[in-house]
């Protein structure tokens, strides 16, 4: 036996109702729509990971960050950090315009860098004080100094050779580095990879292949998760790495003299970064010299602490 179901009977519509609800939709779409299209259009706004270059530099400015002003000592840089290089970059001309939009979106990422490290290197110049003083570190410390000397690749035990490592590079030379290394920000590789530097690895999960890899070769350039993580691993390699032992050597004897670190003439010690060697230190130097970087070695960080409106650091390592 088939069981029916009861259904209400449909009333039909009077003549005229479809055209009438046609014409009230497209009147709430006429008003809906011009927001709707606004609110998309303004979506690289926010304020996390802005797209538009012009966007992100405006919000620079509007921290009242000159780098005019910065380098005579006028101003401190505001703490915003960008996670990644704007899509429209390459877009930004003339080449003038792009270096000075580099470097103001860099030289905060390279002062919060120094900071992490300036914090580290006063911590273990106390316990080294207290060592010479017959005290003992406590566990924390112990342990403290265990994790810092295997990020730097060195011995917990000797001091003196942290100390020597761990240390701030000058922005002057971090920006004159990463400047080349990404073509003023345009190189693939840091607009994909947020690569700034141009690090090799070997790690195939990890790496963007150049173009121009010669056959048999197995290296590719590291890929980062931003670019605060760029500049932190380049800080790692200067300060940890053998090829660069030279470069850590010269910077100590500066310190042991009391004189301040100077970009320009540590770029010397920095030949085996590069294939090029000697012509690499020039072109590091010119781009130091001709783009006036070197001011910029006593520039800082503002005090305050806040939500950053660009994005996030990496954790400390």
């Amino acid at each position: 036996m088939v069981r029916r179901i009861r259904t209400k009977p449909q009333h039909a519509r009077k003549p005229g109702s479809t055209v009438v609800a046609l014409c009230g939709l497209l009147t709430v779409l006429g008003f809906a729509l011009p927001i709707i299209l606004a609110i998309y259009l303004s979506a690289d706004s926010r304020p996390l990971g802005p797209r538009r270059v012009t966007d992100v530099i405006e919000r620079f400015l509007n921290q009242g960050y000159d780098l005019g002003a910065v380098a005579t000592g006028d101003v401190r840089v505001p703490r915003l950090f960008l996670p990644r290089i704007p899509k429209d970059w390459r877009g930004l001309v003339p080449a003038d315009k792009r270096k000075q939009a580099f470097v103001i979106l860099i030289l905060p990422l390279v002062l919060q860098a120094n900071e992490h490290v300036y914090a580290d290197r006063q911590r273990l110049l106390d316990l080294a004080a207290q060592k010479k003083k017959g005290k003992k570190a406590s566990a924390q410390d112990q342990g403290w100094l265990q994790d810092l000397a295997e990020s730097y690749g060195t011995k917990a035990g000797d001091l003196k050779e942290l100390v020597r490592r761990v240390d701030v590079i000058p922005p002057s030379l971090a920006l004159a580095q990463a400047a080349i290394e990404s073509g003023w920000g345009t190189s693939r590789f840091t607009t994909e990879g947020n690569a700034l530097f141009g690090q090799w690895t070997t790690d195939d999960g990890n790496a963007m292949i150049p173009g121009d890899r010669d056959q048999g070769a197995t290296h590719g350039i590291r890929r980062f998760p931003s670019l605060a993580e760029s500049v932190a691993s380049y800080f790692r390699n200067l300060n940890g790495h053998k090829a660069y032992t030279k470069f850590r050597e010269q910077r100590a004897a500066v310190r042991a003299k009391g004189k301040d670190l100077d970009g320009t003439k540590l770029a010397k010690y920095l030949a085996s970064y590069s294939e090029r060697g000697a012509d690499y230190v020039e072109a590091v130097q010119k781009v130091i010299a001709t783009n006036q970087l070197a001011p910029l070695d006593e520039a800082r960080l503002r005090s305050e602490v806040g939500p950053t409106l660009l994005g996030v650091l990496p954790k400390r390592k």
